[in-house]
């Protein structure tokens, strides 16, 4: 039996896996809970972020924050033309 408390509210369930990647378990009262992805830790990469997107990584690119995406995006050129060598180091 785990407890789980916030704010003077709390959740008790039995909790067991499914052979799967989800967590599936059901509260006190009976409601069914199922947790899909759960972040424990670190994160070891940049790309590893869910708004960081490494789709067009480059040796030397930069990240660029896209609004439109609501992203950070890796990129080399900006959208003006010009090209940024961020180089390694």
């Amino acid at each position: 039996m785990s407890t789980i408390s916030s704010n003077s509210q709390s959740l008790t369930a039995r909790i067991s896996t499914s052979g799967t990647s989800t967590i599936v378990g059901k509260t006190s009262s009976g409601r069914r809970i199922e947790v899909n992805k759960l972040g424990v830790g670190t994160i070891g990469r940049l790309s590893e972020l869910s708004d960081v997107d490494v789709t067009n990584l480059e040796q030397g690119a930069v990240l660029i924050y896209d609004e439109t995406v609501g992203k950070f995006v890796a990129t080399s050129t900006m959208d003006d033309g010009t090209t940024i060598e961020g180089g390694h180091y």
